[in-house]
């Protein structure tokens, strides 16, 4: 009996030894933590009196506009029916004045922000601190571009114009706070909307050139966008650091809901299987690649330490857990955002503004002349100060008198003199606008439907 509870003991201690060993061997060669300030992020007084920011997220918590469903998602009628309310033909002033009206208060509010000295986030991005204004901020937009609508019908194309115009400065200003990648993709939705609304003017709307001209001038996001998208990626940054920071010390999400057991086995688990500084560095040099390179053409983008993080999170197979890091691993596989599809939409959301600017720019000129240039240099200087770049490959967009387009070399970076599918205003109704020219990645192509 000595001799079998001898053997258990020897058992035991070597049983311990390899776990001390095994802790020893996770926990060991931990990497020193980087420099991250180059990934700071600029906060603004949490004064609702002096920060335009924290005057609209204290407003949009308390405020929640009313729009029917069908005219935010643009296609769904009472009777089952399918409307596009974004089509001119389907434009009802009543409709859009009643909306206007109900709403008159909250546009108002949202309007006061904007007058403050100071429009910076007030506090680091969570998901908690934004989760106020991703939808809200949505409607604020749609409710603007109504109000346009409806002083359109109303007989006020001009007004109707200018508030067009003040909607694309707020977009800039609030693009330029951040809001993270989700802020992002909000603000660039929002934009995307504002480019419709602007096609369906130059087609409907009949304004003299000097405000096509002065519309233009002022449609400049070749440095806003760029900007926004540093911030985003900044700020992005900042909530995984902190994520992970909070996942390492072993601290609850709801501290009142985790029992004892499940908060030591939490800690045990993050001091054995989470290399914090390993994993925060990896991602600081993803996001510092990112943002280093936003002001940088699609072409000129190396992407190298991105993909690589990329390949590996979208390719791991459960053995590849078995590392010094598994925790770290499952987190950023929670955590880490789809970049790729987000650097897409923002090359293309750029494509669509600039293509936009110049659009409107030789709707002027035709005003002016009569016809079209023979090419974008005869706009500068007196309608453009300079041809918008093809985001894609840094050169001037793409223009043919002939053809009556813009176009983009798209992501393959190769020119093709514009895409060869039909154009959104041509497809069948229950076409998806994702087969049209305008929006065929590889030769983004934007139709001049003003003559």
């Amino acid at each position: 009996m000595r001799t079998f509870f001898k053997w258990v003991v020897i058992a035991f201690g070597i049983l311990v030894l390899l776990l001390a060993a095994l802790v020893f061997w996770m926990r060991a060669g931990e990497e020193e933590p980087l420099d991250y300030s180059a990934l700071a992020v600029e906060l603004g007084p949490d004064d609702p009196e002096v920060n335009g920011f924290a005057y609209l997220k204290s407003f949009l918590n308390e405020n929640d506009p009313e729009i029917p469903g069908e005219f935010i998602s643009g296609y769904s009628d009472d009777d089952g029916s399918w409307t596009d309310y974004r089509l001119y033909e389907n434009w009802d002033l009543n409709s859009l004045q009643q909306i206007v009206l109900l709403n008159q208060e909250f546009i108002r509010g949202v309007e006061t922000a904007f007058n403050r000295p100071v429009f910076l986030p007030d506090q680091e991005f969570s998901l908690a601190n934004y989760d106020f204004g991703i939808t809200n901020w949505r409607k604020y937009g749609i409710l603007r571009i109504f109000e346009a609508r409806a002083l359109h019908l109303s007989g006020k194309s001009k007004e109707a114009f200018d508030r067009l115009a003040i909607l694309a400065d707020e977009l800039k200003v609030v693009s330029q706070t951040g809001g993270a990648l989700l802020g992002l993709i909000v603000n660039l939705s929002l934009l995307e909307d504002l480019v419709f609304e602007l096609a369906t003017y130059q087609e409907h709307v009949f304004l003299p050139a000097i405000n096509w001209k002065s519309f233009a001038s002022g449609f400049d996001y070749e440095q806003a966008l760029p900007n926004a998208f540093d911030h985003a990626i900044r700020q992005e940054f900042q909530f995984i650091f902190n994520t992970l920071k909070i996942a390492a010390e072993g601290i609850p999400d709801s501290p009142a809901r985790t029992s004892k057991p499940q908060l030591t086995s939490q800690r045990l688990l993050s001091y054995v299987g989470l290399r914090k500084n390993r994993t925060i560095n990896e991602v600081f040099l993803v996001f510092l690649e990112q943002s280093n390179e936003a002001k940088s053409s699609a072409k000129e983008r190396t992407n190298s330490n991105t993909a690589k993080l990329s390949a590996r999170l979208d390719n791991r197979a459960w053995s590849d857990l078995l590392n010094r890091n598994p925790y770290g691993e499952i987190l950023l596989t929670i955590l880490f955002p789809a970049l790729d599809a987000t650097v897409d939409r923002f090359y293309f959301t750029k494509t669509n503004l600039s293509a936009t600017r110049i659009s409107m720019a030789l709707q002027s000129y035709y005003l002016d002349q009569g016809d079209l240039p023979g090419n974008l240099e005869d706009l500068v200087p007196d309608y453009l100060s300079s041809i918008p770049r093809d985001p894609y490959d840094g050169e001037p967009l793409r223009y043919s008198k002939e053809k009556r387009i813009v176009y983009s070399v798209g992501n393959d970076f190769f020119d093709q003199g514009g895409s060869d599918l039909p154009f959104r205003h041509v497809l069948p109704e229950e076409e998806d606008d994702s087969e049209a020219a305008e929006y065929d990645h590889s030769e983004p192509t934007f139709p001049l439907r003003f003559l």
